[in-house]
């Protein structure tokens, strides 16, 4: 986007700010993350997959393409925490 490659309609720029926002919501500010137990900030990771689930469901193109790699880029932490100790 910064390159002009590729310009965002006003559907896609609408849902872009959208999802910033939820997930901006889901995160919570960076002291209040550092401050949380672990469990926590694994609940908010997955709170941040469903803003981005539910922003993908919602458009196509490349915004899906867009948003289909962020989910895909934080589903292996979650996986990996959602593993047992041993």
């Amino acid at each position: 986007m910064a390159d002009g490659l590729w310009e965002l309609a006003a559907d896609d720029r609408a849902l872009a700010l959208e999802t910033e926002a939820g997930l901006r919501n889901a995160v919570g500010p960076l002291e209040v993350q550092e401050a949380l137990p672990r469990i926590g900030r694994l609940e908010h990771l997955r709170e941040s997959l469903a803003v981005l689930a539910i922003s993908l469901a919602r458009t196509h193109g490349r915004m899906a393409w867009f948003l289909s790699g962020a989910i895909n880029a934080l589903e292996p932490v979650l996986r990996w925490r959602a593993l047992p100790a041993d």
